[in-house]
């Protein structure tokens, strides 16, 4: 039941992991893209000085900042997940070695049962034996020492 809990959540975590790196890939590509269309701007601007001023600059830049800060953001969220699926790997191996213990002892129980079981057996045959015996001493004690023939 546990082990199936730690699969689950890491079921769970390796989507969040899918998720954060698409939103990580968006992230860079626009990256990418406000940093197009500032050298975009800077080349617009530097041939349009006049006509700009440097509040179109900040306005850009503030956008790149904050595009950054949400990348630098869900890069933490990743190392994250990473953390918690390493610690689920753990508890999932912990378990599977345990299994395995449990697994180990029962074949050993198992052999044990066999070996008594193949004990036993001989030992019915050895009873029945030993009644055979009594059984035919006290015929020959009654024919010899009582007489009947």
């Amino acid at each position: 039941m546990e082990q199936e809990a730690v699969v689950q959540e890491q079921s769970s975590l390796k989507s969040q992991l899918a998720s954060l790196r698409t939103q990580i890939s968006t992230l860079a590509s626009d990256v990418g893209n406000q940093r197009a269309k500032v050298l975009q701007l800077f080349l617009f601007v530097s041939f349009n000085y006049k006509k700009y001023t440097s509040n179109v600059w900040m306005w850009t830049l503030l956008q790149v900042d904050a595009i950054q800060k949400n990348h630098d953001q869900s890069l933490s969220e990743l190392k994250l997940i990473h953390a918690k699926m390493k610690e689920c790997d753990t508890q999932i191996s912990g378990s599977i070695a345990e299994q395995e213990k449990c697994l180990q002892k029962i074949s050993d129980m198992k052999l044990d049962r066999k070996k008594l079981e193949n004990e036993v057996f001989p030992l019915q045959y050895v009873c029945l034996e030993m009644h055979v015996l009594f059984l035919a001493a006290f015929s020959l004690f009654n024919d010899r020492c009582l007489g009947f023939t």
